[in-house]
């Protein structure tokens, strides 16, 4: 792993992980979006174990895609002839966004979309979220004056 990306995660926060998806897994949130915070995607890796006639999706909750979709029904990795083990290596499909990675819209979040259910395998990330939208005091709820002990919190208002 390039020092660029490990840098962003240590600095921003990892918030890589990994997906198991199974025969039945449907559309699953990999990462929360938070107001204010983008979330900067690195790498995607993307590891078949078991083919279907279906396609996988890696989105924002904008609907945007960030690596297809991608037909996983030709997509299989296997220890030789042994259908039975699968194995990560090589890796079928990677994306690689750099070490700062490719933003998604402030506050959205990233989702596994498959276009059904039937294929198997392990999708992985790196990722690392920070804070990109203004802060106002507006998102505080305003201010709360306590000089002269139980002011408004408008200029004139404390009780003498």
């Amino acid at each position: 792993m390039s020092d660029g990306y490990r840098r962003q995660r240590q600095w921003y926060g990892d918030y890589g992980g990994s997906l198991l998806v199974t025969a039945l897994t449907g559309q699953t949130t990999l990462l929360v979006g938070k107001p204010l915070y983008t979330i900067f995607v690195q790498r995607i890796h993307i590891h078949v174990t078991a083919a279907a006639a279906q396609t996988w999706d890696v989105q924002d909750s904008a609907g945007n895609s960030y690596i297809g979709p991608m037909d996983v029904s030709s997509h299989v990795t296997t220890v030789g002839s042994d259908v039975s083990i699968p194995t990560q290596d090589p890796i079928q499909a990677e994306y690689d966004y750099g070490p700062f990675g490719v933003a998604l819209p402030v506050g959205t979040s990233l989702i596994f979309v498959p276009s059904g259910i039937g294929a198997k395998g392990i999708i992985t990330w790196d990722a690392y979220q920070r804070q990109t939208g203004l802060v106002s005091i507006s998102n505080f709820g305003g201010l709360q004056s306590s000089a002269g002990g139980g002011g408004t919190g408008q200029p004139g208002s404390a009780q003498q």
